[in-house]
């Protein structure tokens, strides 16, 4: 916080840091990565020795701002202020501890915080054939699903897919409507690992209903056969975690939907007994309407005697015609 003449910016190799390659009890001899000089009015400009470098010079300042960072840079940069004619020739110092870069490490936990490391098993719990809730369960199954990138920096972003489908892709920041509505997905950060914030987890959650809308969208978006005879179908649920020019991380699971088949009308068996029965109608119909036209033919029933004419004005049993 004094006023300085020149500010010598050292950083040891991130492997080294805390080890000393020599004897004395400062870090002169330690492996130096980088070691920048910067002076009175060289606020903005680069260092020598590492251009990515650009010093924050003020009349009580020194500091650095470091571009494209490298997983190099993780260590101890020391920051060490004199003047010119100072008779300490080590002045003031000081250590800073940097975090650059860090690889983020994902992974899927449930809405009690609990780590899923398996696919994982959904019902759609409405029966369509009754048009009620399915019976031993306790309605419409509520789903939370969180994505987890724990400790990356640069800070990443998260996204979804199913069935690894990148036209799809849906998160939040990628506004993808049809999958925003089913799945709500949020981010939030969860736990820092650093006083500044620096290094931290991020997570993106899915908040979805296992609702005939779910499956709508399931099956006109990807194709997917909903209503299954065999009363389940499945997707791969995948997670990506970009960290631009650092690479990006993967990590997908199988989502597993049972559910009641939709007959949707009448069965196999239910169409065979309806056709026989519709066939012993018909075949009792025409039978009527012979026996009918035997009758009215002949003046008889079929089954009565011949003898008993309805015309025969001498046959004393015979029964008068109905007009």
């Amino acid at each position: 916080d004094t006023p300085f003449s020149v500010c010598n910016i050292k950083h040891v190799h991130p492997m080294h840091v805390g080890q000393y390659s020599g004897n004395s009890n400062n870090h002169d001899d330690d492996e130096w990565v980088t070691s920048c000089v910067a002076k009175e009015g060289d606020n903005g400009m680069s260092c020598d020795k590492d251009p990515r470098i650009q010093y924050v010079i003020g009349s009580n300042q020194c500091g650095v701002k470091i571009s494209r960072s490298m997983p190099e840079d993780v260590g101890n940069w020391e920051f060490r202020v004199f003047d010119f004619g100072q008779t300490n020739p080590n002045g003031n110092s000081k250590t800073v501890e940097i975090f650059t870069y860090n690889k983020t490490i994902v992974d899927f936990t449930d809405d009690r915080d609990d780590e899923i490391t398996r696919n994982i098993e959904l019902w759609y719990n409405y029966d369509e054939n009754e048009e009620e809730i399915r019976s031993g369960s306790s309605g419409i199954e509520q789903v939370k699903l969180n994505c987890n990138a724990r400790g990356g920096r640069p800070e990443p972003t998260i996204t979804w897919m199913i069935n690894n489908n990148d036209r799809l892709a849906f998160g939040e920041d990628l506004n993808n409507g049809d999958a925003d509505r089913i799945f709500n997905p949020s981010e939030q950060y969860v736990k820092t690992y650093d006083p500044q914030g620096y290094i931290r987890d991020k997570a993106s959650q899915l908040d979805f209903s296992v609702n005939k809308e779910f499956l709508q969208y399931i099956q006109n978006g990807y194709g997917i056969n909903t209503n299954p005879e065999g009363e389940q179908f499945s997707f791969e649920l995948t997670c990506i975690v970009d960290q631009g020019d650092y690479g990006s991380e993967e990590l997908s699971m199988t989502v597993n939907i049972r559910r009641i088949y939709f007959r949707n009308g009448f069965d196999g068996w239910e169409i065979f007994g309806i056709t026989i029965g519709a066939i012993a109608a018909f075949l009792l119909l025409c039978t009527i309407i012979i026996v009918a036209c035997c009758a009215y033919i002949k003046g008889l029933w079929c089954f009565e005697d011949p003898n008993r004419r309805y015309d025969d004005a001498n046959n004393p049993k015979r029964r008068p015609r109905t007009q």
